[in-house]
């Protein structure tokens, strides 16, 4: 039971220095890490563990969660940080990720906002609803 609370308090953090090593890529500083963390994301299918490709590593990462906080952060922040570090859309890992990123999206073409804090900064909009935030990231996920 432990390892498994650790496993998944890991699993938080290595999503987190993926979100960070994304935008200091951005900025222009290549990270020795950043193959590493497309690896690990990519042999998982993005969100499931290794052991049982049908289950989640982290339920919340299924959801659209806007905005994102140290323990919960959503599909479609993890899908674009792993484009911004080379991860082709058409690979089987990403196909993997649109394909849980897409049961949030709305005939229109937008996409839901499936969970948010309590007690938000700002208004990032209401759950349940179409979002500008989860529908922008999701698109430049896809670029």
């Amino acid at each position: 039971m432990i390892n498994r609370a650790i496993a998944f308090m890991e699993e938080r953090l290595t999503v987190e220095y993926l979100l960070l090593v994304a935008e200091l890529h951005l900025l222009g500083y290549q990270v020795e890490c950043e193959s590493a963390l497309v690896h690990y994301f990519t042999k998982r299918n993005v969100f499931y563990r290794t052991d049982d490709m049908k289950t989640p590593m982290v339920d919340v990462m299924l959801g659209t969660f806007y905005p994102f906080d140290p323990i919960k952060i959503g599909s479609q922040s993890i899908l674009y940080a792993l484009r911004v570090l080379g991860c082709e859309p058409d690979s089987e890992a990403m196909q993997a990720g649109y394909k849980v990123l897409d049961q949030h999206r709305l005939e229109n073409g937008r996409y839901l906002l499936t969970a948010s804090k309590s007690v938000p900064a700002f208004k990032a909009g209401n759950v349940g609803e179409e979002n500008k935030w989860i529908t922008l990231y999701a698109y430049m996920a896809k670029e």
